[in-house]
């Protein structure tokens, strides 16, 4: 059975966007993450009209999960209290492109650590590893 061609129409475009800078670029990265730029639908429209390849994102957490079932932090247990550790572990093991940091233990309700927490965990993070080059900020 043959495969229908799926020309759904699509007037808008995404925005492509590249995170990071090398060195050449006035920046500290070794490469840069480019995503972004679809100018058609998921699976459809026309293959000259696709965006960036997809890329891996994996969240760190700026504090040490305390709700965390024993399956998920299993992958996780000789970093979870290092969150540059943590990081360079889902960049060299797990492939991740970016990491998107997480920061669970500045909310009030949680550890209430303060601004400079997130400036320290920010700069461990970053320094962590050259080649993915953003940091994600999320609470």
């Amino acid at each position: 059975m043959a495969v229908p061609e799926i020309s759904d129409g699509f007037t808008g475009t995404v925005n492509r966007i590249t995170l990071g800078a090398t060195k050449e670029e006035g920046g500290t990265r070794t490469s840069t993450v480019t995503i972004g730029g679809a100018r058609n639908v998921v699976y459809g429209g026309s293959i000259e009209e696709k965006s960036e390849k997809p890329v891996i994102a994996i969240d760190v957490l700026d504090s040490k999960p305390e709700d965390w079932p024993d399956v998920l932090a299993e992958s996780y247990k000789d970093v979870l209290d290092s969150p540059g550790d943590w990081a360079k572990k889902c960049v060299e093991e797990f492939g991740a492109d970016l990491v998107c940091i997480k920061f669970d233990g500045i909310h009030p309700d949680k550890a209430d650590y303060d601004a400079d927490h997130a400036v320290k965990v920010t700069q461990e993070v970053k320094g962590s590893w050259s080649s993915s080059c953003a940091v994600g900020l999320w609470k």
